[in-house]
């Protein structure tokens, strides 16, 4: 990094006039560091913008929860506050049980079901009659020293709120369900589905097909295209997909999954182009010459 009360010189190549001065001098590689560190630093402060998902790579999340009731959660957990307390609106006012219940759309039989497995795992409490969300879970903020060695996403609350507030059956959420299953095998720089999700060669990622998918999750590879299918009937609210998937063949099974950074995202690399790059241009042939290349080492 550049240092205070340095000598500095520039040269005016126009009239070869050489001029000196003392400063700070930055290289354009550390400029660029330093405004990505910055635009993090915003992200992060920015009450509406994302949350915090902890978890393990390649293991399940909430394992034996109902897929509705999964997908019910992070939703909930889009409203966490700095402190763990559900809130809602501009004035951030604290949501009572019964808020939650309103909040998420549920009959009074549905929300008692979900209510008591959330508290039976110790997810959800109720103090001073306000709901909190367990911080060993989500988080909004900056993460505390100890939670940094775990594995954590960005979790973009807008997208999600978006996505599940265009449910309208209990079939609508079981299938936004897979989008946040997938969560522990989304590579951190990348945003594919491998087996390494914390590998940052891409060369060296192993990426998990869609059959491979199936079989983790206990889908049915028999009615795999419908699931895929219907999963690219996500939007985010400017129209773009919330997943894609790259295609080498027409084997539905063997196709490798995509996932856009703007749902989720846990790498550094938040809003270089790079990122988006990977799953903007999937459709674009010379990108997925380029990609089956570098994932087959041809």
């Amino acid at each position: 990094m550049g240092h205070e009360n340095e000598e500095l010189s520039w040269v005016n190549y126009e009239t070869g006039e050489i001029t000196r001065a003392y400063g700070r001098f930055y290289s354009e590689e550390q400029l660029a560091a330093m405004q990505l560190k910055d635009k993090n630093k915003s992200l992060q402060k920015s009450g509406d913008d994302f949350i915090w998902f902890l978890f393990n790579y390649c293991e399940e999340i909430f394992p034996d929860m109902t897929a509705p009731n999964v997908t019910r959660l992070f939703y909930l957990a889009t409203f966490c506050g700095y402190d763990g307390k559900l809130v809602c609106g501009r004035d951030k006012h604290p949501m009572t049980r019964r808020m939650v219940q309103e909040r998420l759309g549920l009959t009074e039989v549905t929300f008692k079901r979900f209510w008591a497995e959330m508290l039976e795992r110790e997810i959800l409490y109720v103090k001073d009659k306000a709901v909190w969300l367990n911080k060993d879970l989500f988080r909004k903020g900056k993460l505390p020293a100890k939670q940094l060695d775990t594995n954590y996403t960005r979790v973009y609350c807008y997208c999600v709120r978006n996505m599940y507030e265009q449910c309208t059956s209990l079939a609508d959420q079981k299938r936004l369900y897979y989008i946040f299953k997938i969560i522990p095998f989304v590579n951190r720089r990348f945003n594919f589905v491998c087996h390494n999700p914390d590998e940052q060669d891409i060369k060296n990622v192993i990426p998990m097909t869609t059959g491979e998918f199936c079989d983790m999750v206990g889908y049915d590879k028999k009615n795999s295209r419908r699931l895929f299918k219907d999963l690219l009937n996500l939007k985010l609210d400017n129209g773009e997909n919330v997943v894609t998937y790259l295609v080498s063949e027409w084997d539905v099974d063997k196709w490798y999954i995509i996932l856009n950074p703007r749902a989720y995202y846990g790498g550094m690399n938040v809003g270089k182009p790079e990122v988006q790059e990977y799953f903007s241009l999937q459709n674009n042939e010379d990108f997925k010459k380029k990609m089956l290349e570098e994932k087959t080492g041809k």
